[in-house]
């Protein structure tokens, strides 16, 4: 039963992550949608979107289970 609630605890860990990186980047969408954003806001949005993406590459950057995989090559 320990491994269940360690792999449990570990689902919910990833779970509450994903999660706040899912708001953070609805908070963005958001302030991107209300429109009427200054260029300094434009800016400072666009970076923090794209420092969200850097931060799910690095972690999907596993070279021996890539997120999406890697598709063989079409001979």
């Amino acid at each position: 039963m320990a491994k269940a609630e360690s792999y449990a605890a570990l689902v919910a860990a990833i779970d509450a992550e994903t999660t706040r990186i899912a708001n953070k980047i609805q908070t963005l969408l958001d302030q991107i949608a209300a429109g009427g954003m200054s260029a300094a806001d434009e800016d400072a949005a666009q970076a923090a979107l794209q420092a969200q993406v850097d931060r799910l590459r690095t972690i999907g950057a596993d070279p021996v289970e890539p997120i999406p995989p890697v598709e063989p090559p079409v001979e």
